[in-house]
């Protein structure tokens, strides 16, 4: 009954959420560098600007995402890179190496800080927050 407890308290249910956000960006990562096996040379297009709205209008967040035109087995895509940010980490002309899956040229992503590896840190964190806690509350005598 007390492992019911820990796992159903709001820390437990905080601890769960951790180790899936981890786990699913560990699969994410895993998918990515099982099938984009090769790397093509990319050039930066355009940059696509979006300005999101928060919540009531009462901030605002810009994100940059770069369009890559490259070349596979004669034929050029144009793919919006899925990591955009507030910073403009390239210019248009710009090039860079993607890693593409060769049996859909389309999916691809970019050496370096990946969506996937994004929430795996985030699930590091939460879990690593929420662990002394745990162990804190039950030194203490609350489970």
């Amino acid at each position: 009954m007390p492992m019911f407890r820990i796992i159903f308290s709001p820390l437990g249910i905080f601890l769960l959420f951790g180790i899936v956000l981890f786990a699913a960006g560990l699969v994410l990562r895993i998918r990515e560098c099982l099938f984009c096996t090769q790397d093509v040379d990319a050039e930066c297009v355009s940059i696509n600007y979006h300005i999101h709205r928060r919540g009531s209008g009462l901030g605002r967040v810009n994100s940059n995402s770069p369009v890559w035109r490259y070349e596979w087995n004669g034929r050029t895509y144009f793919r919006q890179d899925q990591n955009g940010n507030s910073v403009i980490n390239y210019r248009v002309g710009d090039h860079c190496t993607l890693r593409i899956d060769p049996n859909r040229p389309e999916r691809f992503y970019r050496k370096g800080m990946s969506n996937a590896v994004i929430m795996m840190l985030c699930g590091i964190g939460v879990i690593v927050l929420t662990v002394p806690v745990m162990v804190f509350d039950w030194m203490i005598g609350n489970w």
